[in-house]
């Protein structure tokens, strides 16, 4: 197997076409008509590929320019890639593969592709694809040591993090290499989108995502993280001089910091506070854990323009949060919950429903939950079983896996399906109160479009016609 690659590489990332707005990521993939955050993945390996092999870059984002699949086509064949760089998903598997087909139809070129399914089953996707390379894992130096494999007719197959084909065979090579010092990669390529093709749902539009930290050290065996449960973490000033980029150099002031846990370490979240202070007036929002929020690195995240935290609560009940091992209990979920309000900073909660032995009085006590730590918003899923996770290898034999159609959920269908009706249930309940709605005029005058679509999303859903795809 031989590619045409040159010593610097024209490499075009993409994020493949989708008829829905969907956020493709490492750890998930989900919708939302009024939130659409880049394609931070696919930046990070364009700009490690610009520094560690001197290629010459193209980032092709599908979803936010609204590309049909010929249309995308057609755009990465006028970029003259060498070779292609794809981000899959999760439910948008299928149709992330018919583009590739299409692709390969018309493109000579390598064509490899990164996600956490292709981490899981490298096999069955290049069965089922005309893939020639899946990342297995932290993409950007397995990415890049595969580019120059083939390109110096090396073995591919010896790379770690690589599944390849080899004269027809499907070979998977050694093990992802772990990527130590996550301070070692360049910052994610921002400049290669439009941050005005991006916006999240009340904050605005223009919208610049980044990671400061890699992993989490939490036991949750529900959850995907990004790459694992090593942590490793950017130092501050490495984290300010990107944020200085994407303040004065590409204009956008809404940050969505994509940290699974972003406030691990108190000292360093005040150390990046203060730098985003100096460089504010800004917006902000990421991921929290309300165990480790302390008053005073709540006021230090208000004072430097946090306007949102989302945060896991799973479920009202301390038993479940035990089941699910969020090591997390309902005192320091209500401790938590008051420091931020006290902050006058946003929350949105996650919650989990039909999980393992959870009872009809544990689904109620959730709900009690959003309502007593009047959380702003609630994003509520049933259980997930995500490859790679604790409660996946737990009830595996319990399953329907299918990556295409993708499907993962208990065989018990009858009982799953059962399980939206909860998700219903708990939007209903939640958002059509009249105390809530009351609440909600405010921002109604400052964003009423956002508002206006999330409500019809919501009522459709609730009614049994729409999908889960308002938040």
């Amino acid at each position: 197997m031989t590619f045409n690659i040159s010593e610097n590489p024209r490499i075009t990332l993409i994020n493949p076409p989708y008829p829905k707005p969907v956020m493709r990521r490492y750890v998930a993939s989900y919708f939302a008509p009024n939130f659409l955050l880049p394609p931070t993945d696919l930046l990070y390996v364009s700009s490690a590929a610009r520094e560690f092999i001197g290629a010459q870059t193209t980032v092709l984002d599908c979803v936010a320019r609204r590309y049909d699949i010929e249309k995308s086509v057609n755009a990465t064949l006028e970029s003259e890639p060498q070779l292609a760089f794809c981000q899959l998903g999760y439910a948008t598997l299928e149709k992330d593969l018919e583009f590739i087909g299409r692709l390969k139809e018309v493109a000579d070129i390598p064509i490899v592709a990164m996600g956490h399914l292709p981490t899981h089953f490298p096999k069955e996707i290049l069965k089922r694809s005309s893939l020639d390379a899946v990342i297995r894992g932290e993409p950007e130096k397995a990415f890049c040591n595969l580019v120059e494999a083939w390109r110096l007719s090396q073995d591919p197959a010896r790379v770690p993090g690589v599944a390849c084909r080899i004269n027809g065979e499907i070979v998977v090579g050694p093990d992802p290499e772990p990527i130590e010092d996550f301070n070692a990669l360049p910052m994610a390529d921002h400049g290669a989108v439009n941050a005005d093709d991006y916006y999240e749902v009340l904050i605005g539009r223009s919208v610049a995502a980044l990671f400061t930290a890699r992993g989490c050290p939490y036991p949750c065996t529900f959850c995907v993280r990004t790459f694992g449960r090593r942590l490793s973490m950017r130092t501050a000033e490495s984290v300010i001089e990107e944020l200085r980029f994407i303040v004065e150099d590409q204009g956008v002031r809404n940050i969505r910091f994509l940290d699974d846990t972003f406030t691990v370490e108190e000292g360093r979240v005040f150390d990046i506070c203060e730098g985003l202070k100096k460089l504010g007036p800004l917006q902000w929002t990421a991921l929290a854990r309300l165990d480790n929020i302390t008053v005073k690195m709540i006021e230090a995240m208000a004072d430097s323009g946090c306007k949102r935290l989302y945060v896991g609560m799973e479920s009202g009940s301390q038993r479940m949060l035990d089941i699910y091992k969020k090591r997390l209990s309902l005192s320091d979920i209500h401790r938590g919950m008051r420091r931020i309000r006290q902050a006058g900073i946003e929350t949105s909660a996650f919650f989990i429903v039909g999980g393992p032995t959870e009872t009809r009085e544990e689904f109620e006590a959730s709900l009690a939950l959003a309502h007593k730590t009047k959380t702003d918003f609630v994003i509520v899923t049933r259980l997930q079983y995500w490859p790679g996770t604790e409660l996946f290898e737990k009830h595996k034999d319990e399953l329907l896996v299918s990556l295409i159609p993708f499907a993962i959920h208990p065989k018990d269908k009858e009982n799953y399906l059962k399980h939206m009706d909860l998700e219903r249930e708990f939007y209903r309940r939640f958002y059509m109160r009249p105390a809530y709605m009351l609440r909600r005029l405010g921002k109604l005058i400052l964003r009423p479009r956002d508002l206006v679509v999330s409500a019809v999303k919501l009522l459709r859903f609730v009614l049994g016609k729409g999908e889960q795809d308002f938040i």
